[in-house]
């Protein structure tokens, strides 16, 4: 990783954002009269004027973290460490807690018969255990209707919370907000390890709280948003796209070996429990980390400027309108464009379908592939491995690769913050994916199919792409609510995706089972189309103004 993440990097974004955070006068508006030359004229002295006091008072900003130990100047190294662990526990523990809570519900059961002909057992060996007596349908179904309430709970708080938390870090700050969200997986491990402990004593629903709890104070959906505004204060626009590929890789990382690790844990301890006290002591770990360790990312003057001055509007609206927070997407106000609303607008609806595409087609890729080729569990994981190494080697060389050659091509700062191969870098995922999906639909051996995926995997570009879109068309003190924004139609994506598209594969399977490619296919082309509109070499004066006043308060 080049220097540019580091110390000096850092120096050079906070003086970038205190160049270019200057609100430009309604005299800047894209309709003008016959004078608007001569308001023009006179509009450009006054910013002028203000961005070179915004300069001057930027430098003495910048010397106090001159004299600062590295260990307290923000960078985006910070936050390798918890995006890793949080990634990390959040997938090593999808399995050993699912068979969890179905254990417990078989404890349950079985100790609510009273029945000469009932199967007399030890019931607190089934936890963390498999056992045949658990797969009657009476239990399978109780474990669904549990499964279900729960992603209904994480997916309708998802939709109230995570906007207001990334308003919330936008007002008061990155750090303290993360280590709010990380207090909720720890209740909620806290949570689950009481219940496994006192099967009997309360009730199944009760893991329902744990996940209210963890929910509630954002979830992962809420710490990944905040900690790619964290990322947006210490980076240049045009080093987020690197940087947030940095970023999606941790997150890839833990990922991959989360379940691995937790299958080693349990292989070898025998117990379930061990599994969620380790998974309690990172999450604490990752809470003193984040508290005391990383920096903020503004400085204590700074939010006590945002806290005086801004006017979050995301905080507000009532709690019941759950919309109101994508107006962040379509700002009316002095100094928006048609552009810019194009471009929010594009770049969300792109992210969304590629959300649904990326959520929605997980569980049937191994269904079709079960299917088709008669893979069993050992090539199916040989498959999601593969597929998992090269999305990786994507983020982390790659894209990287690629925005160093086009830097290299063409030296010098940009003063476009959304230029023509951002947007061709997106349209080029896109019909990466597309071609993957249509290789998967095509397939006649297994071979061709991992080759698909492996095509389909350069779609991940997509990821820091976006994300670094949005947070540019912005600024900075606004990331974590245009990133909130696009989270929140993620979440609302999320309740009835899943089982959408399942659904759809269960009636098809029977005698057409690529008809859900070919619908994945029409989804990713309706993503490409909104590419199209994207509008590029927008600069830097008409974006980085997008200040309060530019969403409409009638919202």
């Amino acid at each position: 990783m080049d220097e540019s993440f580091g110390h000096s990097q850092f120096l050079q974004t906070k003086t970038q954002q205190e160049h270019l955070m200057v609100d430009l006068s309604p005299k800047t508006r894209e309709s003008h009269d016959a004078s608007s030359e001569e308001e023009d004229e006179e509009g450009m002295k006054i910013l002028m004027g203000e961005e070179l006091k915004q300069e001057e008072d930027s430098t003495h900003f910048l010397r106090s973290y001159l004299k600062s130990p590295w260990w307290k100047i923000p960078s985006i190294l910070f936050l390798f460490p918890p995006f890793v662990l949080l990634s990390f526990i959040a997938s090593g523990l999808n399995v050993p807690k699912f068979n969890l809570v179905l254990n417990t519900i078989c404890v349950r059961h079985y100790a609510s018969i009273d029945a000469p002909d009932s199967p007399r057992f030890d019931l607190f060996s089934l936890i963390g255990t498999e056992n045949p007596l658990c797969d009657i349908p009476a239990i399978q179904s109780r474990a669904a209707n549990l499964f279900t309430l729960d992603a209904l709970i994480g997916g309708i708080l998802s939709l109230i919370v995570v906007p207001r938390l990334g308003a919330l870090s936008d007002r008061y700050g990155r750090v303290k907000l993360l280590a709010f969200t990380t207090c909720g997986f720890f209740m909620d491990e806290l949570l689950t390890i009481f219940m496994a402990m006192n099967p009997l004593l309360l009730h199944y629903n009760w893991f329902l709280l744990g996940s209210f709890l963890e929910s509630l104070c954002g979830g992962l959906s809420a710490a990944t948003v905040i900690m790619y505004a964290y990322s947006a204060d210490c980076l240049q626009p045009d080093k987020r796209k690197a940087g947030f590929s940095y970023l999606t890789a941790c997150a890839s990382v833990g990922m991959a070996l989360g379940p691995f690790a937790s299958a080693t844990l349990l292989e070898t301890s025998g117990s379930i429990m061990t599994v969620l006290y380790t998974a309690v002591g990172i999450h604490f770990t990752t809470l003193v980390y984040i508290r005391f360790l990383i920096p903020e990312s503004w400085s204590s003057e700074k939010l006590v400027t945002r806290k005086q001055f801004q006017t979050t509007r995301a905080l507000d609206r009532p709690w019941w309108k759950v919309w109101a927070p994508l107006a962040i997407l379509w700002p009316t106000g002095p100094g928006s464009t048609k552009a810019l609303r194009i471009n929010l607008v594009s770049l969300a609806a792109i992210s969304t379908i590629l959300g649904v595409i990326a959520m929605g087609a997980a569980p049937i890729l191994l269904l079709f592939s079960r299917k088709m080729f008669n893979w069993d569990i050992l090539w199916q994981s040989i498959y999601r491995g593969l597929l998992g190494f090269c999305r990786l080697m994507v983020l982390l060389l790659l894209l990287p690769f690629v925005i160093w050659l086009k830097e290299s091509k063409y030296p010098g700062k940009s003063v476009k913050v959304f230029e023509l191969f951002d947007v061709r870098l997106i349209q080029g995922a896109i019909a990466a994916e597309l071609l993957g999906f249509l290789g998967y639909s095509l397939s006649w051996t297994g071979s061709v199919y991992i080759l698909s995926g492996i095509v389909s995997s350069l779609g991940i570009v997509n990821g820091p792409a976006l994300q670094a879109g949005l947070v540019n068309h912005v600024t900075s003190d606004r990331s974590g609510e245009v990133l909130s924004a696009c989270v929140m139609l993620h979440a609302g994506a999320r309740l009835f995706t899943p089982t959408a598209m399942n659904t759809i594969y269960g009636a098809t399977v029977g005698y057409f089972p690529q008809t859900i490619f070919i619908l994945i296919i029409a989804l990713g082309t309706i993503a490409l189309i909104a590419s199209l509109f994207l509008k590029p070499n927008l600069m830097n004066e008409y974006t980085e103004v997008y200040k309060n006043e530019l969403v409409d308060d009638t919202t």
